[in-house]
């Protein structure tokens, strides 16, 4: 693949990864993990390439996912058992 089609490539990538990202953790997942992986892998062969087309919002730079919006409260104590039935603890 030469520059320019690479270049062209990568900047059809990265949004549509980054949409299929969202997707996913909004739980409305639109294409397969391994129609992302294929994408993704695409991706990262194209910035192994070419060096200069990596960018720092590129999916392929990304190390985990947003930050959690809201908790849920738990109300009560959990109780957590040992494989030993003789010793259980409660929080």
């Amino acid at each position: 693949m030469e520059f320019e089609q690479a270049k062209k490539r990568a900047e059809e990538l990265r949004p549509l990864l980054q949409y299929y990202t969202k997707k996913y953790f909004d739980d409305e997942q639109v294409v397969s993990d391994y129609e992302y992986d294929m994408l993704m892998r695409e991706l990262k062969q194209i910035e192994k390439e070419y060096p200069e087309l990596i960018t720092e919002d590129s999916p392929t730079q990304r190390v985990g996912t947003g930050a959690i919006i809201s908790w849920t409260t738990i109300i009560g104590s959990p109780v957590y058992t040992n494989i030993n039935p003789s010793v259980t603890w409660y929080l």
